[in-house]
């Protein structure tokens, strides 16, 4: 895939918030599919907030990802501003992505 979206993503996409919209304090992470900078992912970043450090390029082990050494950051760590996220970072050797750990406080 070349990280555009479509609009079967832009439809599974207004589905996610009309979810999310019943949450209005949340934190939610995992693999998105999209990639960091690209449209589907910058439209959740506009509503909430990135965690992921930008120091990360990449949420890809390509110890273990049958792709190899890819620089995509696909997986994410979002929040409301209700949250304070701390000490994130990304750890290698568990998967085919690194996973997303941090310490998670109210606001």
């Amino acid at each position: 895939a070349d990280g555009k979206a479509d609009n079967y993503q832009r439809k599974d996409l207004k589905a996610l918030f009309a979810i999310l919209n019943d949450f209005p304090e949340i934190v939610f992470c995992g693999d998105f599919n999209t990639p960091r900078g690209g449209e589907i992912f910058n439209t959740i970043a506009k509503r909430y907030k990135d965690n992921i450090p930008e120091k990360y390029k990449t949420s890809i082990d390509s110890n273990f990802h049958q792709a190899g050494h890819l620089m995509c950051m696909v997986d994410a760590l979002f929040s409301t501003f209700h949250f304070n996220i701390k000490n994130v970072k990304l750890v290698s050797g568990l998967s085919d992505h690194y996973a997303v750990i941090a310490n998670v406080f109210r606001a």
